[in-house]
């Protein structure tokens, strides 16, 4: 039985076996009639990117990652509201706008990070003095800050995919914290649909706290202790998905029919 065919946008699965990946292009019209039926027909279609994401969330047609995931990890803002409303320990951070900025220097020792809230994939701003500040405040109206522990004892990452984890980057401590950052992660993933995300934990003398959602790092040990390439893994997974080994990580759509 000839195996099935996933089809992509994005290229992170292009030298995968079980999946066609069309790229990423300017605009519909770009792509063949045949590879606009693949689209339409997809049971899933795995890295639509940021650019075509919308499109099949609009027609029902199921992604991975998910929407959640691909919008989640673009907001430091949306990441942090998230873990605050899920009472998970996390690094302190505050937003401001306005006049409210002028509060900073009360609330936040130097140095600290600063986001820009409404600019697409933002970088981290690392504040060291008041001019410093007063330069982003004059650059941008709406930023959250948060707060830069010293020293960090240890930093890890939870890889998680589906309503599972996938494995670790960085050394976990001992099992029993280990369990709980797992669990703490699935917790934050799932409730927000999560599908593909990367959990960052930061150690440093207050305990371990939630840092960020970020997309997979490029290599992670799976927690069997073997070291694996994200490709790989992924391949791997999707192997098993068309030879009905495994079931996928991704939400089945009644709409998409």
């Amino acid at each position: 039985m000839k195996p099935q065919v996933f089809v992509a946008l994005g290229k992170h699965l292009k030298h995968c076996p079980v999946v066609r990946t069309l790229g990423v292009r300017p605009d519909l019209l770009c792509y063949s009639d045949e590879e606009l039926d693949l689209l339409r027909s997809a049971q899933v279609v795995l890295f639509p990117t940021w650019r075509y994401l919308h499109i099949f969330e609009a027609t029902g047609r199921p992604v991975f990652p998910s929407y959640s995931s691909y919008h989640l990890r673009r907001s430091p803002y949306l990441q942090h509201l998230l873990a605050r409303h899920l009472n998970i320990p996390k690094l302190r951070a505050r937003a401001y706008a306005g006049r409210k900025r002028l509060n900073i220097p009360g609330d936040f020792d130097y140095p600290f990070a600063v986001w820009p809230v409404r600019k697409r994939r933002p970088l981290p701003i690392v504040v060291r003095n008041e001019k410093e500040l007063k330069e982003v405040c004059k650059a941008h109206h709406f930023i959250l800050v948060v707060e830069m522990p010293d020293p960090v004892e240890r930093e890890v990452q939870i890889v998680t995919i589906g309503r599972g984890v996938a494995g670790w980057k960085g050394s976990p401590p001992s099992s029993r914290k280990a369990k709980l950052l797992q669990d703490e992660s699935l917790r934050y993933v799932t409730s927000a649909g999560i599908d593909y995300g990367s959990v960052r934990w930061i150690k440093s003398r207050d305990g371990w706290k939630f840092s960020g959602l970020l997309s997979l790092p490029l290599c992670f040990v799976t927690p069997d202790g073997l070291p694996v390439s994200r490709h790989d893994f992924l391949c791997s997974l999707l192997r098993d998905i068309a030879a009905g080994r495994v079931q996928p990580p991704w939400k089945t759509n009644d709409r998409a029919t």
